[in-house]
């Protein structure tokens, strides 16, 4: 069987740490508290309105104000995880030397490793009604999935139940 050297390195470290990845996974691993959003929006303190009126999906800008946002709502508690994974970030991505709008979702599982999901592109944003709460719902979906690959893949290299 072929497999990468990244693939034998994981393979060899899940074997070495079975307490950290082999159990059931959570029927939530990751998911967004619309209620508190709400709350957010609707207190004139919070940073959150203004953050929305910055995510622009036709803008360079758009994965960075995305990272802005997501970091912001994790501090907030609108986005929230279970351990084992430990964060959610985003990394704005780039077309040579300009930011394209688009991003990648990154999903830390135990402190240990980092995910990153395939490039979303702005234009899947463009016609949202709400877009905050469209942003939030992509990546939380994306994070969620990326991490349930993990586990699928970890379970067939090491032949575990997934």
């Amino acid at each position: 069987m072929f497999l990468t050297p990244f693939a034998r390195k994981l393979r060899s470290w899940l074997r070495a740490q079975p307490e950290t990845v082999r159990f059931a996974a959570p029927a939530l691993t990751v998911w967004a508290d619309l209620t508190r959003l709400d709350q957010l929006v609707n207190d004139d303190t919070d940073d959150l309105p203004t953050l929305f009126i910055l995510m622009d999906p036709l803008g360079g800008d758009f994965g960075t104000d995305v990272a802005t946002f997501i970091d912001h709502c994790g501090e907030q508690q609108v986005l929230r995880i279970v351990p084992p994974i430990t964060a959610i970030g985003i990394e704005a991505t780039v077309n040579g030397d300009y930011r394209d709008g688009g991003f990648l979702v990154m999903v830390t599982i135990a402190d240990r490793i980092t995910l990153a999901s395939g490039q979303l592109l702005p234009q899947v944003f463009q016609n949202s009604d709400d877009l905050p709460r469209q942003v939030l719902a992509v990546i939380v979906d994306v994070a969620d999935h990326t991490y349930r690959e993990f586990l699928h893949t970890a379970a067939s290299l090491t032949g575990a139940p997934s």
